[in-house]
């Protein structure tokens, strides 16, 4: 994810990126308008990913009546939480 990330924010144009968005919105069903989207424009410019904090969540995968669900460790996640923001 990180990868994608980089190489999407080297596009530096506003009309690039907001062109990017346009194409996204017409892939992606989200309820979030174009017009609230080219708000945070502004942001992703001066957004260096080197500033991104990755973390994983802290569980494990189970299969359960026919599916696949992750069930996240209650005390590792809370700590985890505390950790990244305090």
């Amino acid at each position: 994810m990180l990868a994608v990330l980089e190489q999407t924010i080297k596009v530096k144009s506003l009309d690039e990126i907001t062109e990017m968005v346009k194409v996204g919105l017409e892939n992606v069903k989200t309820n979030l308008s174009l017009g609230y989207l080219i708000s945070y424009l502004a942001f992703v410019i001066d957004f260096d990913p080197k500033d991104l904090v990755l973390e994983q969540l802290p569980g494990k995968s189970i299969y359960t009546n026919g599916v696949w669900v992750f069930a996240a460790d209650k005390n590792q996640t809370k700590n985890l939480f505390e950790k990244l923001c305090w």
